[in-house]
């Protein structure tokens, strides 16, 4: 992980709540399901960071921790569809009162694509050849 795991609970743009996933009760591991959840996807993020051949140790430490929690934001979408999915622009900031406009699986597609574009730009300052979310 680029950010420290508060950072990221303090960063992300959702809550463990606004996933189903629980982060009051610690798990035998001594963290919560949300916690949890947040450390594997950073582990995928990690991956495809290093697939697209950024250098972690080399790379810009600011734009890696910006593109972790933009890669969460996308996983979020992706995988556990905030219960059948919302707009992230909904998700406007951390900790703020909101509601959630709900997406159909082509534009849910659309929105992580998007955010995957963005972050390969934030990294590369170009987009990808190819692209379509599937840098």
């Amino acid at each position: 992980m680029q950010n420290t795991l508060s950072d990221i609970k303090i960063s992300l743009p959702f809550k463990g709540y606004d996933l189903d996933i629980d982060d009051k009760t610690q798990l035998s591991s001594g963290k919560t399901a949300f916690e949890e959840w947040i450390e594997d996807n950073c582990d995928k993020a990690l991956a495809l960071l290093q697939n697209w051949g950024v250098d972690v140790t080399t790379a810009d430490s600011r734009k890696l921790k910006r593109a972790e929690i933009q890669l969460l934001t996308a996983y979020a979408i992706e995988h556990l569809e905030f219960q059948d999915t919302v707009d992230p622009q909904s998700l406007s900031s951390a900790g703020e009162s909101r509601s959630f406009k709900k997406l159909s699986a082509e534009d849910r597609g659309k929105k992580v694509a998007t955010i995957k574009d963005n972050v390969y730009f934030t990294l590369f300052g170009k987009y990808a050849e190819n692209s379509d979310g599937i840098v």
